[in-house]
């Protein structure tokens, strides 16, 4: 099936048990199932001949925000210090991340929604020539960055802004965003095109920030746990030894019960290994537990459907279940959902309605081309089952 050209990668799955990681290059998964539209979300922020970093405080969510180190100011009026009335959004970026590009028209349509109520701030730690240049440059709508971007631009000085946000808190990519609320502490960080919700809520004053520091340092310790286990893991999964591989991952869920990486790891170890009873058992009790959570229904069903050595290890009828409820959670907004279930019809033989869903999820993201080439494949499917059917006796 050659029209599925590109990857889903499933986060902290086959990437992090088969391969070292390394932060310099985008990791590419043979063994993961091809999925139309996902690009790269963020980019190292370091060079690889980048100095030894600096040793620093960890910053957890809850924590009180570092002042800011600003050798100057490439666009916007400076902020010498976090008032207590305004939040403010702590951005870090380069001219040369794409990703970066990508994120700000959203940025700076927030920074024009929210106003004065919140400040958003730039970081780069490049030469102001570079970032001159890049503001006057042509981005969309015949207009410059500098015509697009309404917040704020700073320069770095010296990384130290960079140092005491992104490397404490142990963050390798951009574009990150960190959210400062009204009490001067670290309310979230993330991706920014991520950042809606919780800015809505931090901006009402409805965050729950106990929450969210709790469930990062719980994330923090899963990862710690992950890493003891690992070598291990990964030699069982090398060498196929499949059942070695479950019980680790049994092991861990024995200690993180709710923890929804480990879940997915599980079930992806259990469907590549062929497990059959094992993976569908797994995957009726994942599709329960996280039944109102749109993108884990959508993996799930995603690795049921293209995680299926022989067609006869995952139940189908159990992925369209937790597809139909993801397009259902979400609304019928989420065009991966729909992409999803088609995939899962596809997988099943009802082209109608992998062809179906499919023109659905395109209606949604019209500019996807990925889609368009996924539902041309559907349709040449269609026509030669259509053919084949043709040519055979027909039925008495």
């Amino acid at each position: 099936m050659s029209f599925f050209s590109t990857l889903r990668l499933v986060p902290g799955v086959i990437a992090l048990i088969l391969i070292p990681v390394c932060s310099e290059q985008p990791i590419a998964v043979a063994q993961t199932a091809p999925q139309a539209g996902n690009n790269e979300k963020t980019v190292p922020r370091t060079q690889p001949d980048a100095p030894e970093p600096a040793k620093v405080k960890p910053l957890y969510p809850g924590d009180l925000a570092p002042a800011i180190k600003i050798a100057s100011w490439a666009k916007g009026s400076p902020v010498k210090e976090f008032r207590k009335d305004t939040v403010y959004v702590v951005e870090f970026w380069a001219t040369w991340c794409g990703p970066c590009r990508t994120s700000m028209p959203y940025l700076s349509s927030l920074q024009t929604e929210y106003g004065n109520k919140v400040q958003f701030i730039g970081v780069t730690d490049e030469d102001p020539q570079a970032v001159k240049e890049f503001l006057s440059q042509p981005g969309s709508d015949e207009k410059t960055w500098s015509e697009i971007i309404t917040y704020t631009i700073a320069l770095d000085q010296k990384s130290a802004t960079s140092d005491a946000y992104m490397l404490a808190a142990n963050q390798n990519g951009i574009p990150t965003a960190f959210v400062v609320g009204k009490s001067g502490k670290v309310e979230w960080f993330g991706h920014p095109m991520e950042i809606g919700q919780p800015l809505s809520q931090i901006v009402a004053g409805t965050w729950d920030l106990k929450t969210a520091r709790e469930t990062h340092l719980a994330a923090i310790r899963e990862e710690e746990a992950l890493t003891k286990v690992l070598p291990g893991l990964r030699t069982a999964m090398e060498s196929e030894n499949y059942q070695e591989a479950a019980k680790i991952m049994k092991g861990l869920l024995k200690e993180f019960p709710k923890s929804e990486r480990f879940q997915m790891v599980t079930l992806q170890v259990l469907l590549e290994g062929g497990l059959k009873e094992e993976a569908n058992s797994h995957a009726a009790i994942v599709i329960e537990s996280f039944r109102n959570n749109a993108e884990t229904l959508d993996q799930i069903a995603w690795m049921m459907a293209t995680m299926n050595p022989d067609g006869g290890i995952a139940d189908l009828d159990l992925a369209t279940k937790a597809a139909l409820r993801a397009v259902e959670v979400s609304k019928n907004t989420n065009s991966s959902a729909m992409d999803t279930l088609a995939r899962v019809y596809f997988e099943k033989g009802n082209f109608d309605e992998a062809i179906s869903w499919q023109k659905k999820a395109i209606a949604i993201s019209p500019g996807n081309t990925q889609f368009a080439e996924t539902l041309t494949g559907y349709e040449a499917a269609r026509d030669e089952a259509k053919k084949g059917q043709g040519d055979a006796p027909k039925p008495q």
